[in-house]
């Protein structure tokens, strides 16, 4: 059991870093193009995103803290674990969106590949996937 215990941990673990590393980068890439403050673009002498990580790091934190009154830990596991699948569905609704807006603003070069054919038909499977 306890082998078990740890293992599932790890793997926890690993996967919410995933996830943290993946949102300091996107944060990153946003700050370089000027949708949010300069102030994200500071990296430490490792190149990782110094104010991002900082700023996660206490969301985090606080998030934690929360879990720290749920009655048993795999009630805590089971929200963090949602949690994390709910940020990442959020993550998909942005990206399709996106398609959405580009889809309507861009406009095509004939010679060029276009996903799905006519604009309405990939706007109408950009809002399935949403």
């Amino acid at each position: 059991k306890p082998v078990m215990a740890i293992l599932i941990s790890l793997g926890g673990f690993t996967c919410f870093a995933a996830w943290i590393i993946g949102l300091a980068r996107y944060l990153t890439v946003a700050a370089t193009d000027g949708y949010i403050s300069k102030k994200f673009l500071h990296n430490n002498r490792f190149g990782m995103p110094q104010n991002t990580l900082i700023l996660q790091a206490i969301v985090f934190s606080i998030i934690c803290l929360m879990f720290i009154w749920m009655p048993t830990i795999q009630n805590a596991y089971w929200y963090l674990s949602d949690l994390s699948a709910q940020l990442a569905l959020v993550a998909y609704i942005l990206f399709f969106s996106a398609a959405i807006k580009l889809r309507l603003t861009v406009t095509w070069d004939k010679n060029h590949y276009q996903f799905l054919g006519k604009k309405y038909v990939s706007i109408f499977f950009y809002c399935i996937g949403i």
